[in-house]
């Protein structure tokens, strides 16, 4: 019966022991942290992607809040020179409306 100082752990086993298994051990030891490291390298990459996308929508947020402001004031603006060109409308109407009876005055007054 043999003592063991790794108590069977295969990692340890292979270093223990050496040679080709402790080689290989360590080959797809150094696979695994590459591919680790690539999978880390990645998520960062993605959550960096996910900040540039969440900045991205918050100034489009706050851009279309500005735009949507802007309308409602270009709406108001329209909506009384609208009311300005009515009463400007009636305004000239009773002009046209003076000058008629003005005019209809100046011919009674010719006449006699």
């Amino acid at each position: 019966m043999s003592i063991s100082i790794t108590q069977g752990n295969a990692d340890l086993d292979a270093i223990a022991s050496g040679g080709p298994e402790f080689m290989a051990r360590l080959r797809t030891f150094q696979e695994s942290k590459a591919g680790f490291e690539k999978a880390l390298a990645d998520l960062n990459l993605g959550k960096a992607a996910q900040e540039a996308y969440d900045d991205a929508k918050r100034i489009l947020d706050a851009a279309k809040a500005q735009a949507d402001m802007i309308i409602k004031a270009a709406e108001a603006k329209a909506a009384k020179a609208d009311e300005m060109m009515a009463r400007a409308d009636a305004h000239k109407t009773k002009l046209y409306e003076d000058l008629r009876q003005l005019g209809v005055n100046v011919q009674k007054a010719a006449a006699g």
